[in-house]
């Protein structure tokens, strides 16, 4: 339906967007060369047909890495944001915030660049000239796109002319959504109703022009696009007649997810043996995105175990000297849908910890099924420190490579997931994680119902995007030692 459209505008402005790097970079590189000669007071090279293929591949030379990596910029733009929907598209002050999201990304490979190529004039002047230009093309389309739009806002070629089955409450409510959308063009043809007293009545603006067996006769005499299921229809039967005359004219039928089963926010289409089935996943389902974050747990943790090599020597060394016992501290948790699995951390307390818990409950200050007390006897000198500094979470990139963990998700508690009920075993639907949002709101000064919304709000609300922003966030964080205890 609407999406398809949406997806297609989105493409299209995709493609012009790169053909405005590769058309920018043309200009701005020679450009800039024969500016920095004008500017530095030398002579400029005369352009000859002998020499010209060279003189250009010099140009482009210069610059074909930073040009190389500008490429990238919209793909992942158009992934892992919302800067190319059509909403954001159409309306002009949107459209410029855009913009000026592309740009800053722009100017975070800038500093990139500098870092590795000697700053010059000439380089000040390709850079300048680089993202003027684009700023003015990427303007430009965006409003050429915006006009293009409204003036194709009657061609029945562009409008979707959508049809409701249904006229209760759910139903109205779409066709006003529908109706509000002025972004792409759509038109409500009507609704179909189970109640005869309806016909030729408006509802909300919309006219009721048919019963529901009527279907056949409307997709042979009218433009129809889609077809919305919204109305309960008790009459097994009418239902699947009305999908399959939807399927024998071609025409796109989406049914409401909740008159078949759940209220799962994320159902899709499964075939298996050659049988269909709708998947009510109970998280996002995204293979690309869940793909790339395993790849970044493991090449990141791999990374970090390498680069911390003189901490997995030092540290269990300090914590020996300090007090009796491993320098290790492994405990059974509990994983993705009640997996469990040994988690690794620098002891941060003295070896009999544990056996002194139950007589120091009535000091607990979390609720819940967590224990966190202020100024704990059981905690060593060198503990306090590593804890403060997130040192000894350190040990659980182990875990990560291993695939027991990942570097953001719910944190893993000992303790059995019945302790904290049913409503809350959601945060074990994902793998468990270093940080969360948990982390960056206050760790030990929230509650524990506060601290089990946030992980199911996490969920619920996962993107590769919301990774990155926990991962920045948890790094102030720890130099702030917010809420460390």
């Amino acid at each position: 339906m609407l999406r398809k459209q949406e997806k297609y505008i989105a493409y299209i402005l995709l493609i012009f967007d790169y053909m405005g790097i590769v058309l920018t970079y043309l200009i701005s590189a020679p450009a800039a060369s024969i500016l920095a000669e004008f500017i530095l007071g030398e002579r400029m090279q005369i352009f000859s047909f002998g020499n010209i293929s060279g003189q250009l591949y010099e140009y482009y030379h210069r610059y074909h890495n930073f040009f190389l990596s500008l490429m990238l910029f919209p793909f992942f733009s158009y992934k892992f944001s919302n800067i190319y929907s059509v909403r954001n598209i159409a309306r002009i002050k949107d459209a410029l915030k855009e913009i000026d999201v592309l740009l800053g990304a722009t100017c975070v490979l800038l500093v990139m660049y500098f870092a590795l190529t000697p700053i010059s004039t000439e380089t000040i002047i390709f850079i300048s000239l680089q993202i003027s230009l684009l700023w003015i093309f990427f303007f430009t389309i965006r409003i050429g796109l915006v006009h293009f739009l409204k003036l194709k806002a009657d061609d029945v070629n562009m409008i979707n002319h959508i049809l409701i089955v249904g006229t209760d409450s759910v139903s109205r409510q779409i066709a006003r959504a529908l109706i509000s959308y002025k972004e792409l063009p759509v038109k409500i043809i009507g609704y179909l109703t189970s109640n005869h007293q309806e016909i030729g009545k408006k509802i909300d603006g919309v006219e009721a022009i048919g019963m529901l067996n009527s279907l056949s006769d409307i997709l042979r005499r009218k433009v129809v696009d889609c077809v919305i299921i919204t109305e309960v229809i008790k009459d097994r039967g009418l239902m699947q007649q009305i999908t399959h005359l939807c399927d024998i004219a071609g025409i796109d039928t989406l049914i409401l997810s909740s008159l078949i089963s759940g209220t799962s926010r994320y159902p899709y289409i499964e075939r298996f043996d050659g049988l269909f089935f709708i998947n009510y996943s109970a998280t996002v389902n995204s293979p690309v995105e869940m793909f790339i974050k395993k790849g970044f747990d493991l090449l990141a943790s791999a990374a970090l175990i390498i680069i911390l090599i003189p901490i997995w020597l030092l540290v269990p060394v300090i914590i020996k000297l300090d007090s009796k016992g491993p320098a290790y501290f492994v405990q059974e948790r509990i994983g993705k849908n009640g997996r469990r699995f040994r988690m690794f951390k620098f002891r941060s307390m003295k070896a009999d910890a544990d056996s002194m818990r139950d007589a120091l409950m009535e000091f607990n200050e979390m609720d819940g099924a967590a224990f966190k007390m202020k100024e704990d006897p059981r905690i060593t000198y060198i503990g306090k420190i590593i804890r403060e500094t997130s040192i000894d979470e350190l040990p659980q990139l182990f875990n990560i490579f291993k695939g027991d963990m990942s570097l953001v998700g719910p944190r893993p508690l000992p303790d059995d997931v019945t302790d904290f009920g049913l409503h809350n075993k959601k945060r074990l639907s994902v793998k468990p994680g270093i940080t969360c949002l948990w982390q960056i709101s206050g760790r030990n000064q929230i509650k524990f119902d506060e601290w089990m919304r946030l992980d199911r709000y996490y969920i619920d609300n996962w993107s590769l995007t919301l990774d990155f922003k926990i991962l920045f966030k948890t790094f102030f964080v720890v130099l702030s030692k917010k809420g460390a205890q």
